[in-house]
């Protein structure tokens, strides 16, 4: 687990550096603090069957090129399944429900003063804005772009978003002292308010999404004699869950709107 938002455990007083006023109190209370439950109830995979004559007639090797496509389409398969657990718990009755940002001026994008508010909202949470993250909708993502500021030399280039003149390569990696990513398997709504809402993606904590493997994905193969091929097949079987709720310094998710 990544580092989580500091939890109230309570506190005592001491009357001077080496004498406490009164003996201190262990309570049974703060045993399960910061405990997380996660199911594991996915199992997703991936297959294919490689003729003998495919594999004779090729230049190169296509159980490598398979295993790499098929890993690739489970990669996006937990993509999806995460990301909607965040979306879940962002809609009406979810645990962080309708914990929101305006992104700017307009809708399911983000702006200057998008990224404004944004800051605003998290450093009252956590005022250490490494620990947050940007993750966009191609849209929203694309929104950054129209601002003229974000695509100054200091914030395109490295994925580091590092100050120094960087590679230019048409990504944005960091604003505010937070990481920027982007996913097509982000949602472009969520329901708020039992309406539903666009969105530009989200900003999330580093302790607001979790996931556990009981089998780490893998690939296996077996010769099928009846077809003289081979077949592969790629799985993974997963759960993950959400962390955090609407209580003031207990938030680890919004939607930016």
């Amino acid at each position: 687990y990544k580092r989580q938002l500091v939890e109230d455990m309570g506190t005592g007083t001491a009357t001077t550096a080496n004498a406490l006023a009164t003996a201190i109190s262990y309570t049974d209370a703060t045993a399960n603090a910061g405990k997380l439950a996660i199911t594991i109830n996915q199992h997703s995979y991936s297959a294919a069957m490689v003729e003998d004559l495919t594999t004779v007639q090729s230049s190169y090797d296509l159980f490598s090129t398979f295993s790499e496509r098929m890993a690739a389409a489970l990669a996006l398969k937990v993509d999806d399944y995460l990301e909607d657990l965040v979306n879940t718990a962002l809609d009406d009755s979810g645990s962080i429900d309708g914990k929101t940002i305006d992104g700017g001026g307009t809708a399911a994008a983000i702006d200057q003063v998008g990224l404004q508010n944004i800051i605003s909202a998290v450093i009252a949470e956590d005022a250490n804005l490494s620990n947050w993250t940007i993750l966009c909708n191609s849209s929203g993502y694309a929104s950054l772009f129209a601002v003229d500021e974000f695509i100054q030399g200091y914030s395109v280039g490295n994925q580091q978003g590092g100050m120094a003149p960087p590679v230019v390569n048409g990504s944005v990696g960091m604003l505010g002292g937070m990481n920027v990513v982007y996913s097509n398997n982000v949602q472009t709504s969520f329901t708020n308010g039992s309406s539903s809402v666009d969105i530009a993606g989200y900003v999330l904590h580093n302790s607001c999404l979790h996931y556990a493997y009981s089998i780490r994905p893998r690939v296996q193969t077996q010769y099928d004699i009846d077809h003289l091929a081979t077949k592969l097949v790629a799985d993974v079987a997963y759960g993950g869950a959400v962390k955090g709720s609407t209580t003031a310094g207990e938030v680890t998710a919004f939607a930016i709107i």
